[in-house]
């Protein structure tokens, strides 16, 4: 594995105070609740609209999990480089044309990049934690016989 996977896949695994005290880190700032009222994605619109982002039916349950533990590492990347981009805008605006209002827009982007980058990292842990479950009884099961 190169230096930058071992790099990545550093940054993408969940933190010890991350994880601690069943993600307690992310449930006091309100990450659930930002992921139950999200408008474009949110569980309310997810259920309303019929979307389900883990589907048990193809290829079973621990290859989809680790499927969409991927698909949290992208989406994670696109609101940090979104994130990225919107304080350079925000600065840039500011510093040349006087325009905005910095703690208005870093709030924003909070808002609009922050809290995303979080619910992933806290979708992230639910699912590794689903994934250390399934494995111990699956080897569980397995003994058994």
């Amino acid at each position: 594995m190169t230096t930058w996977n071992k790099s990545l896949n550093w940054y993408f695994q969940p933190k010890k105070f991350e994880i601690a005290n069943d993600a307690l880190f992310y449930r006091s700032i309100g990450i659930r609740f930002f992921k139950r009222y999200l408008p474009t994605s949110g569980d309310i619109v997810s259920h309303l609209r019929g979307i389900r982002r883990i589907n048990f039916t193809n290829g079973g349950i621990q290859s989809n999990l680790i499927r969409y533990e991927h698909i949290t590492r992208l989406y994670e990347v696109r609101h940090i480089l979104g994130g990225i981009s919107m304080l350079f805008l925000s600065w840039y605006s500011i510093h040349f044309y006087n325009k905005g209002n910095m703690i208005v827009l870093l709030i924003v982007n909070i808002i609009i990049n922050g809290y995303p980058i979080m619910l992933q990292r806290y979708n992230r842990i639910r699912i590794k934690s689903t994934l250390e479950k399934f494995t111990r009884y699956s080897l569980k099961q397995t003994t058994e016989l």
